[in-house]
This record gives C-alpha cells, structure tokens and sequence, in this order.
C-alpha cells in the first residue's frame, strides 16, 4: 500500500470540501454581497421566539436567521443545485465508465480545476460584486468538472487496486475516518481563521493551495501503477456504458444481483438520513439547546474526530466478534437510531456532546458499502458500481439537504424534532435490508 500517495490525496479531497463548504457559508447567495463578519448580521441582544420560550443568539450564522432580502434564499440556493448537481451527475457517469481508459490521474485533476474556477469566481463575486447569474455559473462550472464525488471515486478505486478481498474493508474504514477527522480538522481551523483574519483572506489562500494542489498531483501522484481496475478500450468500451449491466446478465447469481440491489438500496436510505441530520445543526442553535455559531463549530470538530478515533476502534472490535460488513452495518443503524433517541432527549451542552460516542459506531454504512460492492463484482466492473454511490450523493446533497431544511423551517414551532424521527425513520430501512 502506498500509504504517501493515499493519505495525501485523502487530505487533498478534505481540503477540496472544506474549501468549496466555505464558499457556501461565508458568501450570501441570495444577495451576492459578501458577509463583513457574523457578528455585523445580528444582533448580539437579538431574542428569538420557540414555543413561547426564549433563546439568546449571539452570533448565529445559519440560514434560518438570516435577514430578509428582495431575493428569495431559497428559490437561489435551489436553482445553484440544479445547476451544480445536473452537470455533476451527467459528467459523473461519463468520467466513471471512462475512468479506465482516461486515468485516474486526469479524472483526480478535473474536480481540482473545477474548485479552482468556483473559488476564482467567488473572489470575482465579492471584488466586483457581478450579477447572480455568475453565482449559478459558478456552480455548473464545477459540476460540469465532476464535482468533489470524483475525488473520492478515484480513493475509492485506488483502494480497490491496492487491496485483498480480506483486508478491503480495514482500509476503507480507515481512510474513511482518516477522511472525516481530517474534514473536521480543517472546518474547525477555517472558522477560527475567519474570526480572525476574514474569509476573503481564507479565499485567496484556498486559491494558492489549490494551484499548489494541481503541481502535486502533477508531479508526485503516480496513479499510473494502479490499473487492475482498467479495460482494453478498443474490446470493452461498449460494455462500459451500459451501467446497468451489474444488475443483470449471467455473470452473477439471481442472489448476487439482489445482494447488489440490498446494498445500494441500504446506502441510498443511509444518505437520506445523514442527509436529515443537517435539520439538528439548526435545530442546536435553537431552545432550550441555544448553542453560539463556536459551540456548533466545537461540536462538529468533536464529532468528526469522534468518528475518526472510534470508528476504527469499533471496526477492530466487531471483527474480533468475528462479525461480517453486513452485520456491522446492521449494528451501526442501531448505533444511529440510539444516537437519534439521545439527541431527541437531550438538553444540556454535555448531552450533546456525550452523543458523539454513539455516533461515532453509527456510519459503517459509508466505507463498507463499498467493500461489500466489490466482492460481488469483478475489478473491471468496480467502477460501474461506484458510479451509483455518486449518484446517490449527488442527488440527496442537492436536493435532500435543501427539503429537510424546508421541514424544519416548516415544523420547528410545533414540531421540533420532526428531523430527528426522520432520520430514525430512514435509518430502520437499512437496518432490515442488512439483517
């Protein structure tokens, strides 16, 4: 295993993720201008009504509290995902069947110039304060480039390449947590950096990491020794572009078709849930929690490092039980589900914190999703597979993320909690199909 090369791209697609989160945080798309500082939006004494109780926000960013403007928040945030997430999902494919025949090397470098040309037009926004229209540009610039999904497509083969079936699904839980303290590692440093010094600075040094970024992967990443996932173009490029070709044919058994179904039927309910869970982020700076814009940031970096440290430790543990990745996927939505009861009951800080144990055994789904995948599918066909893991993530990013927010904003007076029995509703689907 070339762990140089891995942990390196690993770290550049977290820096990739957190930088382009950034953007959507600290520019306001509904009027293009860009946000001086959190604390200018509010007011510091500001009171918020919720249920005939009162919440103190000192310095809240979320969408939710933003102040009114001529331009509805919503209806743009809505039409920069369709923008972003058609290009994203055409280009996705096409780049996934392609991947063998154009290189995982060139594949790994679209997304990075994608994140290059949003960041430049970010900068462009807030200098030259330009017409909504490049907001919407923006977006499909880097949909058009394969988005962020491709990054993690591109691990996701490599993994496959330098693996055994037996040690296949170590390595994915690995880099998975590697992946997601790093995420919030960098999340955590980036708001810090921006109390500081402001987020135009954070911009510029983004677009130097970023060009930095492509002179590595140039010069350093060597993809090209990984080709067990390749094809004979001239014989096979037919085949590529049927995507659907793993669900039939006579390659597999009846079972093992159904089994890929289960599996990605299992992920796509998963991604509907953590999907759901972004309502409890809005719902943290609500009473009776009524968390600052710094606690919330505190308790996503623990929460990530949580994930980081536990789910590697958990993984060990279940395999000393000598249990499969089906079963400790079946285990980590009853760790989801208790996860979700907790938080529906919590009420102090260390509540909610004390959560992020179970948490942290609630997200095997992720890695091992793609360990079970391959072991039904040869190495040439891998790629067809995760192409439906890209899908899935698009989809619900776009639009999930979005709908769970309107129904919260819709239900928060009388309902609370109605994201949290969401996500424990989506979380039983995959917790029957892996048993």
């Amino acid at each position: 295993m070339n762990l140089f090369t891995m942990v390196g791209i690993v770290c550049l697609q977290s820096l990739c993720y957190c930088i382009i989160q950034s953007i959507n945080t600290y520019i306001n798309p509904s009027q293009l201008l860009p946000k001086i500082n959190r604390s200018e939006l509010y007011d510091e004494n500001k009171m918020y009504q919720f249920n005939n109780q009162t919440c103190l926000q000192q310095e809240n960013k979320t969408l939710l509290y933003e102040e009114p403007s001529e331009t509805n928040n919503s209806d743009v945030v809505y039409r920069r995902n369709i923008a972003n997430s058609i290009p994203a999902i055409v280009m996705s494919c096409l780049l996934g069947v392609l991947i063998p025949f154009l290189g995982k090397k060139f594949v790994l470098m679209l997304p990075i110039i994608g994140f290059i040309i949003q960041m430049i037009i970010a900068l462009a926004i807030i200098y030259l304060k330009l017409d909504i229209y490049w907001w919407y540009l923006s977006a499909f610039m880097l949909g058009l480039l394969g988005n962020v999904g491709l990054i993690d497509y591109v691990i996701n083969l490599i993994i496959v390449d330098l693996t055994t079936p037996s040690n296949r699904s170590l390595w994915f839980v690995r880099f998975y947590a590697l992946k997601t303290a790093l995420t919030g590692l960098i999340t955590f440093l980036i708001s810090i950096f921006v109390r500081h010094h402001g987020y135009v600075v954070l911009f510029w040094l983004a677009l130097v990491l970023l060009l930095i970024s492509v002179g590595v992967v140039l010069y350093y990443f060597d993809l090209s020794l990984y080709n067990y996932t390749n094809r004979n173009m001239q014989t096979q490029v037919m085949f590529t572009f049927d995507i659907f070709i793993i669900f039939y044919g006579e390659r597999r058994t009846r079972k093992q078709k159904f089994g890929i179904f289960l599996v990605l039927f299992a992920y796509a309910f998963y991604a509907l849930a953590t999907s759901a869970e972004s309502t409890f982020i809005f719902a943290l700076a609500n009473y009776p929690i009524c968390w600052s814009v710094y606690m919330i940031d505190l308790y996503l970096f623990v929460i990530h490092v949580s994930i980081g440290v536990f789910s590697i430790l958990g993984y060990h543990l279940f395999r000393l039980i000598i249990l499969n990745d089906v079963l400790i996927c079946a285990i980590s939505h009853v760790f989801f589900i208790i996860s979700v009861i907790w938080a529906i009951f919590a009420r102090s800080y260390w509540q909610v914190f004390a959560n992020s144990i179970f948490y942290s055994f609630a997200h095997y789904q992720n890695p091992l999703t793609l360990a079970i995948l391959s072991k039904y599918l040869r190495p040439d066909e891998v790629n067809i597979a995760y192409i439906f893991i890209i899908i899935i993530n698009q989809f619900i990013t776009s639009f999930g993320d979005l709908f769970f927010r309107w129904i919260y904003t819709m239900t928060m007076m009388s309902h609370r909690n109605m994201g949290l029995y969401l996500m424990g509703g989506f979380c039983i689907i995959p917790l029957l199909s892996n048993m």
